[in-house]
């Protein structure tokens, strides 16, 4: 149905097809994947431009939109929290992925599009094992799966920790499996089990890089932070 809605959006009518859900719940992935059909290249006449500037503004990119040679491009804006920021570079077809659709003023020009859905068992069964590189896995992935109930972010997380567990995971002793199983039921929001995540894959970073990961989650996402400023914060000489 989504490709279908990114197929018929016209160019010369600038139509926005706005993509919206909750956070984690794979808004990206699918547009993304989509976008691979080789159809979209000749569609697009090989212009398809991906943008994740959440609040932030960029005078210059909104200046190259406005090239005559780029009326058929399709303009994807990643992570919008910002209604100026759609008004900036609406010169051509776009597709707004936002968790607020509030954003998006609607018009005949404008289509809505709400992902619901996670992934799909068999889906994140595949990630597991790509995960860790093998055709087969216990029965507790499953129950994982159903767990989490395909939510992306945090099946992708529960993947990069296996992967870095990969020994482990692997051994017939499962009780890796067993131990995520048991904790997620016991978290009360998808934030907690978030959170519980984060934590499994920090325990497996040496102390300091431990140290390092904490440095680097007080930033704001987007901030540019000069190296200048980072010398002054960071003891430089322990890298």
């Amino acid at each position: 149905i989504i490709k279908k809605k990114i197929q018929d959006l016209r160019p010369e009518s600038r139509e926005i097809l706005v993509v919206y859900g909750m956070t984690g719940i794979g808004k990206s992935c699918l547009i993304n994947q989509i976008l691979q059909d080789p159809s979209f290249v000749e569609l697009t006449n090989r212009a398809i431009f991906w943008l994740n500037l959440s609040q932030h503004e960029d005078d210059a990119l909104q200046l190259l939109f406005l090239d005559q040679n780029l009326r058929k491009a399709l303009l994807i804006l990643d992570d919008v929290k910002c209604r100026k920021i759609i008004e900036a570079f609406h010169c051509c077809r776009m597709i707004i992925i936002t968790q607020d659709k509030d954003i998006v003023t609607p018009s005949n020009s404008i289509k809505f599009y709400q992902i619901v859905q996670g992934f799909s068992e068999s889906e994140s069964l595949e990630l597991f094992k790509k995960s860790l590189n093998t055709d087969t896995l216990p029965s507790e992935a499953s129950d994982i799966h159903n767990l989490c109930e395909g939510f992306p972010m945090l099946i992708n997380m529960i993947g990069s920790f296996l992967h870095d567990s990969k020994e482990e995971a692997l051994s017939d002793n499962r009780e890796i499996w067993k131990s995520i199983k048991e904790e997620l039921p016991l978290l009360q929001s998808y934030k907690d089990e978030i959170v519980f995540m984060i934590r499994r894959n920090e325990g497996k970073l040496s102390q300091i890089y431990q140290t390092y990961f904490h440095d680097l989650a007080i930033f704001p996402k987007h901030v540019n932070i000069k190296p200048d400023i980072l010398i002054e914060l960071w003891d430089v000489s322990s890298y």
